[in-house]
Order: structure tokens, then sequence, then C-alpha cells
């Protein structure tokens, strides 16, 4: 006698449910406790939340919507550099409209329905998540979605294959064995030629470039490397929560100094901790806060660093306050 097969949908239908069971079940004590307790939840959200000028979570919504939309070259502003925010660049941006659409237009399709379904999700944080400004950096909260946003660009490319196949001058001239070496180096050659125009052609003359090479942070790089020595740490406080283009220094300093330079936000319950690491075997301890970003307002680090040494010398020089250190001890001293 043979087994009666269970219909596929049945057997989908009751693994979802024991999946959701258990979730339920596992979650039951969590959910209970925020019940009878919301405040336990609540009250840390409200502490460590970011406060932006959406005036609801719909009007936030609509703005990483934007944020993300701009980034992906969804409103059509292709004639940008991927350093300045068209992300995927304007060819792979022109394929990802073309997937989409194409995902839409064979919308009864299981698959077209489950890859669009799946780029929402994996989409989400990036789209509820609050935040102070937009810059490229806040797009790390959306990064789980790019395995599933490049898929469009493909399922694009495939599409226009299919098509290409269907023209009788195409199928006349050429066997069906080249079309996919020829759309693929097709593809391949436009690219190549985006890349190159992009970072050797247009990008040496955009305002980031004369940025990174400004004299001032030249300076400073050249001071470092002079200074710089197996028993030296160059520590930069970092004003918490703020962008990185408020510290535009940090990059030359990133590409053009050769030694470790420490860049630690000024957050006050780390800030021991990641300093002591900083400074963990060194003597000379060299402490650059930045006069513009106003960060360590309170001076934490400097007043951490008194408990592990002393102030050989204090000066003013390439926009920073640079306080020189000797330490003699490893752990920090009772205040």
């Amino acid at each position: 006698m043979k087994p009666v097969r269970e219909p596929l949908r049945a057997a989908v239908s009751k693994t979802l449910m024991g999946a959701v069971g258990v979730a339920l079940v596992v979650a039951a004590p969590m959910l209970v406790l925020y019940l009878v307790y919301p405040e336990t939840f609540t009250t840390r959200i409200e502490q460590v939340s970011i406060q932006t000028t959406a005036t609801s979570v719909f009007d936030q919504f609509v703005q990483n919507v934007n944020f993300y939309a701009d980034s992906f070259g969804l409103t059509f502003n292709l004639a940008r550099l991927p350093i300045e925010g068209l992300i995927l660049g304007s060819l792979s941006s022109i394929l990802l409209m073309a997937g989409i659409l194409v995902a839409f237009w064979q919308i009864s399709l299981p698959f077209s329905r489950y890859i669009l379904i799946w780029w929402f999700l994996l989409m989400l944080p990036g789209l509820t998540a609050p935040t102070l400004e937009y810059e490229p950096s806040i797009l790390r909260r959306a990064i789980g979605s790019l395995p599933v946003t490049f898929i469009f660009p493909v399922l694009a490319i495939y599409f226009f294959e299919l098509k290409i196949r269907g023209w009788p001058a195409w199928s006349k001239s050429w066997p069906a064995v080249f079309l996919t070496p020829f759309v693929a180096l097709t593809v391949i050659i436009f690219s190549a030629l985006q890349t190159y125009d992009s970072f050797f052609v247009k990008w040496p003359q955009t305002p980031a470039v004369e940025r990174l090479f400004n004299p001032v942070n030249v300076e400073l790089v050249e001071w470092l490397d002079r200074q710089s020595s197996a028993a030296t740490a160059f520590v930069f406080p970092l004003r918490a929560r703020s962008g990185s283009s408020s510290h535009p220094w940090m990059y030359t300093v990133r590409f053009l100094f050769g030694g470790q330079a420490n860049f630690i936000p000024d957050y006050e319950p780390d800030v021991p901790v990641d300093l002591l690491q900083a400074v963990q075997a060194k003597k000379d301890v060299y402490l650059l806060t930045n006069q513009q970003t106003q960060a360590d307002i309170k001076g934490q680090f400097p007043y951490l660093l008194a408990r592990l040494g002393e102030v050989i010398e204090t000066k003013e020089q390439f926009g920073f306050t640079i306080q020189h250190y000797a330490l003699n001890r490893s752990q920090f001293d009772e205040p």
C-alpha cells in the first residue's frame, strides 16, 4: 500500500503554524512581562532612542523611504557618483528599477511575489529606524537587504535576454548559445567603463578629494608620523552620535596615516574601557581634541589620562588641542 502524500499547501500550512506556535510559546514570558510592566521596555527605549524631526512614525517612515529611494536611484537622479549617494551606480540603479518593474509585471508568479516581500522585510530596519541626519553611513541599517537588492538587476538582465531570444534577427544570425555570454560581456564592459569614469575621471575633481588632502590635515598626518612609535598612542575623541561628516579630518588621518590612531566616541559609559584599551602598554599618549566638533565637553579624556600619568605638554595646532601624557600606570588610580 502506497503512503498517502499530504498536499503541499497543507504541509506548508502545518509547518508555519507549528513554527508560529513554538515562537509564541518561547515569547510568552516576555509578552506577559511587557503587558504587566510595560515601562520595563519603554523606559530604556526612551533613554537611548534618537530624537528626530519627524512628527510621527509615519512621517519618519516617509522620510526614510525617500532617502533609500534616492540612494538606490529610484528617484531618477542618476547623474551622481556612488560617493555622492548613488550607492549602486547609474547602470546598476537602472537595472534595479527595471528588475522591480519586471517583478511587479510578473506578480502572478510566486517568485516575483516572494522576492518583493523579502526585499521589503529586509528593508524594514532602515525604513523605520529614526535618524538625526541622512548620510551614507546610515545605509548600513539596511545592509541585510543588499543580496536581495542585487537579484533585481539580474532579474532584469534575464528578462531582457529572454526578449532578445525572441527577436527573429538574432535567432537567424547567431546561435542561442552565444546570447548569454554576449549579454554578460555587454554588462561587464559598460560597468567597467562606468566605474573607470566615476573613480578615475570624475571623482578626482570632486570636493571630497580636496577635503581629503586638505593641507592642514595633511600637515597633521605628517606630524603624527614624526611622533609615532611602538610606545606611542594617539587618541581622538569624537562626538557621540554624530555623523562622519562632522569629522572630515578623520578621513585624512585614516587614509594617510600609517600608524594606529584611536577614534573614541565620548559616550560616557564606554570611554574608560575604550581609552584603557587604546593606551595599553603605551608610554606616551597624545590626546588630540578637535576645537570645532565640541567632542568631550565633560573633559572625560584628560581626567582619565591624568589618572594614568601626567601631562608633559599642551599646545594648539592643526585645529586641535594636543595634550602629551607620559603614562606611569596601567590602571586608573583612585580619584
